[in-house]
């Protein structure tokens, strides 16, 4: 009982210590892909075996849609270019933000342009702010999903983490 105790509390310093380092990169205004680089490391630290997709829309802006992929098994992230229906995928995230978290969907995305296998699920949410649609998160497996309330407590935060760096991302983009 005392090992599991002391495991539980290293996992949980080593998710504050995470979070807090995601912080200050936001706060340091660091460039958006290493952040949300180090978003998506801490995804797939979560659940080895699971590959996890950040979209970014760009609001306002001419720039093309782009996701970053980190492929299970892969040491680090990768940005892609996204050649979508915008307005169905944002549609789509949309109703995703409604539903229950632990519920897994298909995503509407060309799994080949983004180099993953076909028929995966997919726990997936909207990264939203002030009532717009930035982009997404997802964590990609092709099994299921079955994440203890810890696990969707550190995806929650996460995603918060995302939404942010976007957010002011995109403030420094009109700024600009």
């Amino acid at each position: 009982a005392f090992n599991e105790m002391a495991g539980e509390l290293q996992a949980q310093f080593d998710e504050l210590q995470a979070l807090a380092e995601i912080d200050k990169a936001i706060v340091d205004h660091c460039e958006l892909d290493a952040i949300l680089a180090q978003v998506a490391d801490r995804l797939a630290a979560i659940d080895a075996g699971c590959t996890v997709l950040i979209g970014r829309f760009r609001v306002g802006g001419t720039a093309p849609a782009s996701c970053l992929v980190r492929r299970a098994g892969h040491p680090s992230a990768e940005r892609r270019p996204l050649d979508i229906d915008r307005a169905a995928l944002m549609q789509w995230f949309g109703e995703v933000a409604e539903h229950r978290l632990d519920e897994v969907r298909s995503l509407p995305l060309d799994s080949h342009a983004l180099g993953l296998d076909h028929g995966l699920q997919a726990l997936s949410m909207s990264l939203s702010a002030h009532g717009v649609c930035l982009g997404f998160l997802a964590v990609v497996a092709p099994g299921p999903m079955d994440w203890a309330e810890s696990r969707r407590r550190q995806l929650l935060e996460l995603r918060n983490r995302a939404t942010v760096a976007l957010s002011a991302a995109n403030r420094e983009d009109r700024l600009v």
